[in-house]
Protein backbone atom coordinates (compact mmCIF):
# COMPACT_ATOMS: atom_id res chain seq x y z
CA UNK A 1 0.00 0.00 0.00
CA UNK A 2 1.23 3.17 -0.61
CA UNK A 3 2.30 5.87 2.24
CA UNK A 4 0.43 9.09 1.87
CA UNK A 5 1.43 12.48 3.20
CA UNK A 6 -0.76 13.21 5.90
CA UNK A 7 -1.66 15.09 8.83
CA UNK A 8 -1.41 16.31 12.64
CA UNK A 9 -1.57 12.64 13.28
CA UNK A 10 1.83 11.59 11.94
CA UNK A 11 3.81 14.00 12.80
CA UNK A 12 2.33 17.09 14.73
CA UNK A 13 2.00 20.66 13.32
CA UNK A 14 -0.90 22.19 11.75
CA UNK A 15 -1.84 21.42 8.30
CA UNK A 16 -5.71 22.06 8.07
CA UNK A 17 -6.22 23.99 5.05
CA UNK A 18 -10.22 23.84 4.29
CA UNK A 19 -13.62 21.83 5.06
CA UNK A 20 -14.55 19.94 2.16
CA UNK A 21 -17.93 18.35 1.81
CA UNK A 22 -18.07 14.66 0.46
CA UNK A 23 -20.66 12.05 -0.84
CA UNK A 24 -20.08 8.87 1.43
CA UNK A 25 -21.82 5.87 2.94
CA UNK A 26 -22.81 6.56 6.90
CA UNK A 27 -23.67 3.45 9.41
CA UNK A 28 -26.87 4.39 10.95
CA UNK A 29 -27.16 1.09 13.09
CA UNK A 30 -25.05 -1.91 13.69
CA UNK A 31 -25.83 -5.06 15.24
CA UNK A 32 -23.14 -8.69 15.52
CA UNK A 33 -25.27 -12.07 15.83
CA UNK A 34 -24.37 -15.07 17.17
CA UNK A 35 -26.25 -17.59 15.23
CA UNK A 36 -26.30 -21.73 16.16
CA UNK A 37 -28.45 -23.44 13.29
CA UNK A 38 -29.36 -26.70 14.70
CA UNK A 39 -30.39 -29.50 12.16
CA UNK A 40 -30.52 -27.69 9.09
CA UNK A 41 -31.53 -29.99 6.17
CA UNK A 42 -28.78 -30.18 3.49
CA UNK A 43 -30.12 -30.28 0.04
CA UNK A 44 -28.30 -32.86 -2.09
CA UNK A 45 -27.45 -33.19 -5.64
CA UNK A 46 -29.43 -35.79 -7.21
CA UNK A 47 -26.29 -37.63 -8.33
CA UNK A 48 -25.04 -37.54 -5.00
CA UNK A 49 -28.25 -38.74 -3.44
CA UNK A 50 -27.47 -42.76 -3.63
CA UNK A 51 -24.83 -42.62 -1.50
CA UNK A 52 -27.29 -41.79 1.22
CA UNK A 53 -29.19 -44.63 0.78
CA UNK A 54 -27.50 -46.98 2.56
CA UNK A 55 -25.10 -44.42 4.86
CA UNK A 56 -24.65 -45.49 8.30
CA UNK A 57 -22.91 -42.35 9.56
CA UNK A 58 -21.75 -38.82 8.19
CA UNK A 59 -18.94 -36.43 9.26
CA UNK A 60 -18.80 -32.95 8.44
CA UNK A 61 -15.70 -31.97 6.61
CA UNK A 62 -16.25 -27.82 5.76
CA UNK A 63 -18.99 -25.22 5.86
CA UNK A 64 -18.32 -21.93 3.73
CA UNK A 65 -20.64 -18.89 2.78
CA UNK A 66 -21.74 -18.53 -0.18
CA UNK A 67 -23.67 -15.73 -0.44
CA UNK A 68 -26.02 -13.35 1.31
CA UNK A 69 -29.53 -12.28 -0.39
CA UNK A 70 -30.79 -9.43 1.93
CA UNK A 71 -33.98 -7.23 1.66
CA UNK A 72 -34.92 -3.85 2.84
CA UNK A 73 -38.42 -2.80 3.88
CA UNK A 74 -40.32 -0.48 6.07
CA UNK A 75 -41.28 -1.02 9.64
CA UNK A 76 -45.34 0.11 9.99
CA UNK A 77 -45.82 2.89 12.38
CA UNK A 78 -42.12 3.28 13.12
CA UNK A 79 -40.38 5.67 10.86
CA UNK A 80 -36.53 5.09 10.52
CA UNK A 81 -36.64 1.59 11.66
CA UNK A 82 -36.43 -1.44 8.84
CA UNK A 83 -36.64 -4.81 8.73
CA UNK A 84 -33.90 -6.54 7.27
CA UNK A 85 -34.75 -10.18 5.73
CA UNK A 86 -31.64 -11.83 5.37
CA UNK A 87 -31.09 -15.39 3.30
CA UNK A 88 -27.97 -17.27 3.87
CA UNK A 89 -26.95 -19.97 1.21
CA UNK A 90 -23.68 -22.38 2.61
CA UNK A 91 -22.01 -24.89 1.07
CA UNK A 92 -21.60 -28.26 3.30
CA UNK A 93 -19.23 -30.68 2.59
CA UNK A 94 -19.41 -34.16 3.97
CA UNK A 95 -17.76 -37.39 4.30
CA UNK A 96 -20.67 -40.08 4.10
CA UNK A 97 -19.71 -43.82 5.34
CA UNK A 98 -21.19 -46.43 3.42
CA UNK A 99 -20.60 -50.02 3.61
CA UNK A 100 -18.46 -49.31 0.29
CA UNK A 101 -16.40 -46.86 1.65
CA UNK A 102 -16.23 -43.41 2.43
CA UNK A 103 -18.38 -41.00 -0.30
CA UNK A 104 -17.79 -37.26 -0.79
CA UNK A 105 -20.82 -35.52 -0.87
CA UNK A 106 -21.61 -31.49 -0.88
CA UNK A 107 -24.71 -29.81 -0.52
CA UNK A 108 -26.41 -26.49 0.31
CA UNK A 109 -27.77 -25.26 3.13
CA UNK A 110 -30.09 -22.49 3.36
CA UNK A 111 -30.85 -20.01 6.63
CA UNK A 112 -33.46 -17.13 6.71
CA UNK A 113 -33.04 -14.62 9.59
CA UNK A 114 -34.85 -11.38 10.20
CA UNK A 115 -33.56 -8.71 11.82
CA UNK A 116 -34.99 -4.95 12.63
CA UNK A 117 -32.88 -1.77 13.09
CA UNK A 118 -32.22 1.80 12.66
CA UNK A 119 -31.65 2.79 9.40
CA UNK A 120 -32.40 7.06 9.46
CA UNK A 121 -35.70 8.77 8.31
CA UNK A 122 -36.20 8.39 4.48
CA UNK A 123 -36.70 11.90 2.61
CA UNK A 124 -38.72 10.27 -0.11
CA UNK A 125 -36.14 12.09 -2.52
CA UNK A 126 -33.81 9.55 -5.02
CA UNK A 127 -30.97 9.86 -6.30
CA UNK A 128 -29.33 8.87 -9.85
CA UNK A 129 -25.80 9.49 -11.24
CA UNK A 130 -24.01 10.11 -14.96
CA UNK A 131 -22.64 6.33 -14.51
CA UNK A 132 -25.28 4.47 -14.50
CA UNK A 133 -28.19 2.98 -16.66
CA UNK A 134 -31.40 5.66 -16.56
CA UNK A 135 -33.07 2.96 -17.91
CA UNK A 136 -32.24 -0.02 -15.98
CA UNK A 137 -34.42 -1.88 -13.62
CA UNK A 138 -32.80 -1.00 -10.92
CA UNK A 139 -33.14 3.00 -11.53
CA UNK A 140 -36.69 2.39 -11.82
CA UNK A 141 -37.87 0.81 -8.67
CA UNK A 142 -35.03 2.69 -6.79
CA UNK A 143 -36.31 3.90 -3.30
CA UNK A 144 -35.22 5.61 -0.45
CA UNK A 145 -34.26 2.76 1.61
CA UNK A 146 -30.94 2.44 3.43
CA UNK A 147 -28.86 -0.25 2.21
CA UNK A 148 -28.25 -3.59 4.30
CA UNK A 149 -24.82 -4.97 4.39
CA UNK A 150 -23.93 -8.56 5.80
CA UNK A 151 -20.44 -9.61 7.30
CA UNK A 152 -19.83 -13.36 7.97
CA UNK A 153 -17.06 -15.04 9.27
CA UNK A 154 -16.07 -18.54 8.48
CA UNK A 155 -18.93 -20.73 9.61
CA UNK A 156 -18.35 -23.98 11.95
CA UNK A 157 -19.28 -26.86 11.32
CA UNK A 158 -20.41 -28.44 14.86
CA UNK A 159 -22.37 -31.72 13.97
CA UNK A 160 -23.93 -33.76 11.22
CA UNK A 161 -26.28 -36.63 10.85
CA UNK A 162 -28.24 -38.72 8.71
CA UNK A 163 -31.87 -39.09 9.03
CA UNK A 164 -34.35 -40.83 7.17
CA UNK A 165 -37.31 -38.86 5.68
CA UNK A 166 -40.50 -40.39 5.63
CA UNK A 167 -43.69 -37.73 6.19
CA UNK A 168 -44.85 -37.57 9.94
CA UNK A 169 -41.79 -39.96 11.18
CA UNK A 170 -38.50 -39.71 12.24
CA UNK A 171 -37.62 -42.62 14.63
CA UNK A 172 -33.86 -42.10 15.45
CA UNK A 173 -33.33 -38.11 15.40
CA UNK A 174 -35.08 -35.36 15.77
CA UNK A 175 -34.69 -33.14 13.05
CA UNK A 176 -35.93 -29.51 11.62
CA UNK A 177 -38.14 -28.32 9.52
CA UNK A 178 -37.65 -28.88 5.43
CA UNK A 179 -36.33 -25.62 3.36
CA UNK A 180 -39.37 -25.31 1.06
CA UNK A 181 -39.15 -21.94 -0.46
CA UNK A 182 -37.94 -21.22 -4.12
CA UNK A 183 -33.98 -21.42 -4.54
CA UNK A 184 -32.46 -18.97 -6.83
CA UNK A 185 -31.21 -20.29 -10.09
CA UNK A 186 -27.81 -19.35 -9.89
CA UNK A 187 -27.17 -22.26 -6.53
CA UNK A 188 -29.08 -24.59 -8.68
CA UNK A 189 -27.52 -24.19 -11.30
CA UNK A 190 -24.13 -24.71 -9.87
CA UNK A 191 -24.68 -27.58 -7.25
CA UNK A 192 -28.49 -28.63 -8.23
CA UNK A 193 -30.78 -30.14 -9.08
CA UNK A 194 -30.86 -31.53 -5.77
CA UNK A 195 -33.15 -34.66 -4.54
CA UNK A 196 -36.93 -34.04 -2.84
CA UNK A 197 -37.93 -37.60 -2.72
CA UNK A 198 -39.92 -38.56 0.33
CA UNK A 199 -38.56 -42.41 1.03
CA UNK A 200 -35.19 -41.50 0.79
CA UNK A 201 -32.57 -40.42 3.64
CA UNK A 202 -31.39 -36.81 4.14
CA UNK A 203 -28.32 -35.04 5.80
CA UNK A 204 -28.87 -32.77 8.35
CA UNK A 205 -25.96 -30.08 10.12
CA UNK A 206 -25.57 -28.04 12.64
CA UNK A 207 -23.98 -25.24 12.21
CA UNK A 208 -22.21 -21.85 13.82
CA UNK A 209 -22.27 -18.36 12.55
CA UNK A 210 -20.59 -15.04 13.25
CA UNK A 211 -21.96 -12.32 11.42
CA UNK A 212 -22.27 -8.11 11.60
CA UNK A 213 -25.04 -6.43 10.03
CA UNK A 214 -25.34 -2.71 9.19
CA UNK A 215 -27.55 -0.10 7.90
CA UNK A 216 -26.42 2.33 6.25
CA UNK A 217 -27.07 5.38 3.76
CA UNK A 218 -25.63 7.44 1.12
CA UNK A 219 -25.11 10.90 2.93
CA UNK A 220 -22.70 14.06 2.26
CA UNK A 221 -20.64 15.35 5.08
CA UNK A 222 -18.54 18.28 5.90
CA UNK A 223 -14.66 17.35 6.80
CA UNK A 224 -11.72 18.76 7.09
CA UNK A 225 -9.11 18.77 4.94
CA UNK A 226 -5.34 18.58 5.10
CA UNK A 227 -3.47 17.99 2.01
CA UNK A 228 -4.59 15.85 -1.17
CA UNK A 229 -3.26 12.11 -0.42
CA UNK A 230 0.44 11.99 -2.51
CA UNK A 231 2.35 8.89 -2.63
CA UNK A 232 5.68 8.94 -1.44
CA UNK A 233 6.65 5.17 -1.79
CA UNK A 234 8.15 4.27 -5.26
CA UNK A 235 6.81 0.55 -6.46
CA UNK A 236 8.95 -2.15 -7.22
CA UNK A 237 9.82 -2.51 -10.22
CA UNK A 238 9.79 -6.10 -11.95
CA UNK A 239 10.80 -5.27 -15.65
CA UNK A 240 10.49 -8.32 -18.46
CA UNK A 241 14.13 -8.68 -18.31
CA UNK A 242 14.55 -9.76 -14.78
CA UNK A 243 15.06 -13.62 -14.72
CA UNK A 244 12.20 -15.63 -13.07
CA UNK A 245 14.89 -17.38 -10.48
CA UNK A 246 16.14 -13.16 -9.89
CA UNK A 247 12.06 -13.02 -8.60
CA UNK A 248 11.37 -16.20 -6.81
CA UNK A 249 14.70 -15.51 -4.93
CA UNK A 250 12.97 -12.62 -3.16
CA UNK A 251 10.66 -14.24 -1.69
CA UNK A 252 10.78 -15.77 1.77
CA UNK A 253 10.54 -19.02 2.80
CA UNK A 254 7.57 -19.95 4.39
CA UNK A 255 8.47 -21.77 7.49
CA UNK A 256 4.93 -21.58 8.62
CA UNK A 257 3.73 -23.67 6.08
CA UNK A 258 5.83 -26.62 7.03
CA UNK A 259 5.89 -26.65 10.52
CA UNK A 260 2.67 -25.72 12.23
CA UNK A 261 2.95 -22.67 15.32
CA UNK A 262 2.65 -24.41 18.39
CA UNK A 263 0.20 -22.99 20.93
CA UNK A 264 3.14 -20.86 23.62
CA UNK A 265 4.74 -19.35 20.34
CA UNK A 266 1.04 -17.83 18.54
CA UNK A 267 1.53 -13.97 19.06
CA UNK A 268 -2.04 -13.16 19.65
CA UNK A 269 -1.80 -10.63 16.84
CA UNK A 270 -1.26 -13.46 14.74
CA UNK A 271 2.14 -12.83 13.76
CA UNK A 272 4.10 -15.75 14.00
CA UNK A 273 6.95 -15.09 12.05
CA UNK A 274 9.61 -15.09 14.72
CA UNK A 275 9.07 -18.93 15.66
CA UNK A 276 12.10 -19.52 18.22
CA UNK A 277 11.71 -23.33 17.99
CA UNK A 278 11.78 -23.55 14.00
CA UNK A 279 14.50 -25.20 12.39
CA UNK A 280 17.26 -23.76 10.96
CA UNK A 281 16.67 -23.53 6.87
CA UNK A 282 19.45 -21.33 5.88
CA UNK A 283 21.14 -24.81 3.92
CA UNK A 284 23.89 -24.39 2.00
CA UNK A 285 23.30 -25.42 -1.71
Amino acid sequence: MAENRCGPVCGGGDYFKEAVCIDTMRVYDSCADKDCLEDVRVLIPAGQQQYLECAKDAKIRSVEVITVCCDVSDVPFKPGCYTVEMTYFLEVSVDVYTPQGVAAITGVAIFNKTSIMHGGVSTGSKAFSSDENCLSLESLNRTDAPIATVQVADPIGLHVKVCPVYPGYRPHCHCGCDYDSPIPDIITNQYGPFEWGESCKAIYASIGLFSIIQLSRKVQMLIPAYDFCIPTKESTNSTVASSPCEVFDTIDFPTEAFYPCKQDCCVPNGNNSNINNSPNLNCKK
